[in-house]
C-alpha cells in the first residue's frame, strides 16, 4: 500500500467497507459515489486516502484477502 494517507485506523475501516460495497453490487455497478455514501464520507475524502477507484479496489481486495 504505496503513499498511504489519512488515519490508519480510519483507512482499514474503509477498506473493509468498500471491500464489502464491491461484493454486494459488483466493481462495475459500484460507482465512487457508492463508496463514499457507504463509507460515511465525501468522495473527495475517499479519493484523499486512495487516489482513484482503481486504487481502492487493488488496496481493499488486498487487505481483505490478507485476512483470510
Amino acid at each position: 500500500m504505496a503513499n498511504e494517507r489519512g488515519i490508519p485506523e480510519r483507512r482499514i475501516a474503509f477498506l473493509e467497507t468498500c471491500f464489502d460495497t464491491f461484493c454486494e453490487n459488483g466493481l462495475e455497478n459500484t460507482g465512487l459515489k457508492m463508496l463514499a455514501d457507504a463509507c460515511g464520507v465525501t468522495n473527495g475524502s475517499l479519493l484523499y486516502y486512495f487516489g482513484s477507484k482503481d486504487n481502492i479496489i487493488i488496496e481493499a481486495t488486498e487487505y481483505c484477502m490478507t485476512k483470510v
